[in-house]
């Protein structure tokens, strides 16, 4: 990477993009991954439903934990306006412009599903010959899943 990460979005991503590079390396398939960020960081998921992104980056909240540096009263207002609707069931003001909701559920399945497809391509290495050896992690060349009986597993993985 040439560039550093300067906007809180660009360095949210990259976190999303790293879990779902280690998914792929664990061998865990999308909707796992979506299933443990479901079921393990729900204080995580509860501040990116009340967050989003300006157009320049800069991450908006509502929470008083959950503001971004350059936050302004009138984005505070917006965020507070969209959750309070939100949560009510009324229609939620329009979006300004520019300005993105995070859906982390989404962006891990799509960062996933290219570093599969990427793992696969060969862009890592030979992937089929590495999953012929040692076993296809996650089952990404589409071979049958075969569970191991706890006798066939190494004393030193157990």
């Amino acid at each position: 990477m040439a560039t550093p990460l300067r906007t809180e979005y660009d360095r949210r991503m990259a976190l999303v993009e790293i879990d779902a590079i280690v998914a792929v390396m664990l061998g865990l398939t999308a909707e796992q991954l979506c299933a443990i960020y479901r079921s393990q960081f729900g204080v995580l998921r509860k501040y990116e439903w009340e967050m989003f992104f300006a157009a320049d980056g800069h991450k908006i909240g509502a929470a008083t934990h959950n503001v971004g540096i350059r936050q302004t009263p009138e984005e505070t207002f917006f965020v507070k306006a969209w959750v309070k609707a939100a949560r009510a069931g009324d229609l939620a003001p329009d979006m300004p412009e520019g300005w993105v909701k995070p859906d982390r559920e989404a962006e891990m399945a799509r960062a996933h599903a290219d570093f599969t497809g990427r793992l696969l391509a060969g862009e890592y290495g030979d992937y089929a010959a590495y999953g012929a050896e040692h076993g296809d992690h996650g089952n990404l060349l589409g071979g049958a899943e075969t569970e191991l009986a706890p006798s066939d597993v190494p004393v030193e993985s157990r």
